[in-house]
């Protein structure tokens, strides 16, 4: 544990000293993987696909807010689709202003929870995002992800939509585009809206209680619960093909990066947790101080030091 401990003290030391490098470094790559995601699920602009285009967009949103990131990644979605047709251009610009104008507006910055649920999806681990927007974001992050989870299908949709226009002729884009409206209803993609918000829900409440490890105990809770929730919606509809086991994985997965990430955050003691008590004239108050774990500077290089050492420093 010491080791693990040193290391993280380390890498936070480093964060901190380097800090004006180090973060446009993580949001440019953190931009690139989001620019790319985003032409894997769309793709259909030559413009956008170009891959001199994603960096420049990239190094402009490492170095700007993240404000900037989502309109720079609505702008860019917004240009695909309209490759694919003006109608479909249309429906997403809308569906960008209900997003921008009912969350992001008011609470910009759980935007990345937005952007990094589709990614997760391309990547076929899913099931990891609840567990992450719960310890990260909190139940904040709900709508959000909700938002990117329509994302995520709407892109599905689009890549259908694109082949039916291919050779359609003009009664047949009619129905295609009514195609679109009715998979927007889609019951199956709130049936997994629904489970990643309880799965959120359940893993903060957890995650805010006061007895010891309940962070970790939240965790474990959120995966199990994301299990089940899945097996009880019937999970083979609700995300496609995926088996129980690739279910089981997902939790497994989503665990694992969450322990992990709680780790960076803060490692407590609870071995020598305290109960303190004190009052005014209104109210008492009982507080529980938990002590964080971590490796002191001092503590960081040790001196061995033999008895035949010690007998000539005793004697000097």
């Amino acid at each position: 544990m010491a080791v693990l401990l040193t290391i993280r003290d380390s890498v936070r030391d480093f964060f901190r000293k380097y800090d004006e490098i180090v973060t446009p470094l993580f949001r440019f790559i953190g931009a690139l993987i989001l620019f790319f995601s985003i032409n894997s699920l769309f793709g259909y602009s030559p413009l956008f696909n170009k891959t001199a285009v994603v960096v420049l967009i990239s190094i402009l949103s490492a170095l700007l807010t993240d404000g900037f990131m989502f309109f720079v990644a609505g702008i860019d979605i917004a240009v695909h689709c309209f490759c694919v047709s003006v109608e479909i251009g249309a429906v997403f610009v809308v569906l960008f202003i209900a997003m921008y104008c009912l969350y992001v507006r008011f609470f910009p910055k759980y935007a990345y929870v937005l952007l990094m649920v589709p990614i997760f999806f391309l990547i076929h681990l899913s099931g990891i995002t609840p567990l992450i927007v719960a310890i990260v974001a909190g139940i904040g992050g709900i709508i959000p992800m909700a938002f990117g989870v329509i994302l995520y299908f709407f892109s599905q949709y689009v890549g259908d939509l694109s082949y039916m226009l291919a050779s359609a002729t003009d009664s047949e884009e009619v129905q295609a585009f009514s195609y679109l409206f009715e998979q927007l209803k889609n019951k199956e993609m709130f049936k997994m809206i629904a489970v990643f918000a309880v799965v959120v829900l359940i893993t903060y409440v957890i995650y805010r209680m006061s007895f010891d490890y309940s962070w970790y105990v939240a965790i474990a809770a959120g995966g199990v619960v994301y299990v089940l929730a899945n097996m009880l919606v019937s999970y083979s509809d609700v995300i496609g093909e995926m088996s129980i086991g690739q279910t089981v994985w997902n939790a497994v997965v989503g665990m694992v990066i969450a322990v992990a990430i709680q780790f960076m955050k803060g490692f407590v003691d609870y071995a020598h947790t305290e109960i303190v008590q004190f009052e005014d004239d209104e109210y008492y108050y009982y507080v529980k101080a938990i002590p964080k774990l971590g490796v002191s500077a001092a503590n960081k290089d040790v001196k061995v030091v033999n008895s035949e050492e010690k007998n000539r420093q005793k004697k000097a």
